[in-house]
């Protein structure tokens, strides 16, 4: 591959009621494929890596301001993540993405787990089914996030959670220095 398919650095921190921190952070997300992608991202990032399973009992969609359309996927629950969908050869850029964080700030860096899929199921449907909008963001975009509106949202059925499962193209982690704690 000739570029990373994922950019990721420190942006800025704000302190919320303790033990919240809301962590804002610069994402490039490109997709070199022929075919469509699914970028996963953690909502909460952690000082180890998150290996807990991928659920949901509603989902959030924010729209990013700037130039191009990007919608931003914010899957709630016990296995929270965020997700975009992109179409081939396409370039994202977002500033100021906002992930949360629990507790004391890290003095040294940590990881965020980032899974590229092909497709996406909410429970027993795909992701473009259950989701109440199309989520595809443009080919080309330079957004940032704040102030993010709600567009779309929804709660699984009889508010029970159902698994969230991507088929992985690529996995890995990307380290992240956060400062200013």
């Amino acid at each position: 591959m000739a570029t990373q398919a994922v950019e990721i650095e420190f942006a800025g921190l704000r302190h919320r009621t303790p033990p919240f921190a809301s962590v804002f952070l610069n994402v490039v997300l490109r997709n070199d494929a022929a075919d469509y992608r699914w970028f996963l991202l953690p909502l909460f990032l952690h000082s180890e890596t998150a290996s807990e399973p991928l659920s949901t009992g509603a989902v959030e969609v924010f729209a990013a301001r700037g130039n191009g359309r990007v919608l931003i996927c914010r899957f709630l629950g016990s296995g929270p993540f965020q997700a975009l969908r992109l179409p081939p050869k396409a370039e994202v850029r977002i500033r100021r993405m906002t992930f949360s964080w629990f507790g004391d700030l890290p003095r040294r860096p940590v990881s965020a787990r980032v899974i590229v899929a092909s497709g996406l199921a909410i429970g027993h449907q795909t992701a473009l089914e259950w989701l109440p909008v199309d989520p595809t963001c443009d080919v080309k975009a330079d957004v940032t996030e704040e102030p993010g509106e709600i567009v779309a949202s929804r709660d699984a059925a009889d508010h029970k959670e159902v698994t969230a499962t991507p088929n992985v193209v690529d996995s890995f982690e990307i380290s992240v220095e956060i400062s200013g704690g």
